[in-house]
């Protein structure tokens, strides 16, 4: 089921670029957030059917990882602006932001979600 889900995302987002791409990149982008809001009410549909997950435990699910991802990439985009005057190559600069990206949500996940770290050390030692 999960195949023909994707399948059918890729079909839309396909067509639908097709028919905007000639009025540009801000055409494409709308395309692509209008095809991803309805894949997102979709899919809480689906779950709700098939697994009953209400939405606000849903929510609340998400709630965490969403908050510290947010956190992540307001910092690492503020850091863009001071080190991106020092003229260093884009390929450099993209490596080195990604790895701080990841640097910072590994100490936000075990200042704020100690629980993951201590579940995946668990899950590596056996």
């Amino acid at each position: 089921m999960r195949f023909f889900g994707y399948l059918g995302i890729a079909i839309l987002n396909g067509i639908s670029f097709y028919l905007v791409v000639d009025k540009g990149v801000l055409a494409v982008g709308v395309a692509y957030v209008l095809i991803s809001t309805l894949n997102f009410i979709v899919g809480r549909f689906l779950l709700r059917y098939l697994i009953s997950l209400n939405i606000n435990e849903y929510l609340t699910a998400i709630a965490k990882p969403f908050l510290l991802s947010i956190v992540m990439g307001i910092l690492v985009y503020g850091l863009y602006f001071l080190v991106n005057p020092l003229s260093i190559s884009n390929i450099l600069l993209l490596g080195l932001l990604i790895a701080i990206g990841i640097l910072i949500y590994l100490i936000e996940v075990r200042l704020f979600a100690p629980v993951i770290i201590k579940t995946i050390i668990k899950k590596l030692k056996t």
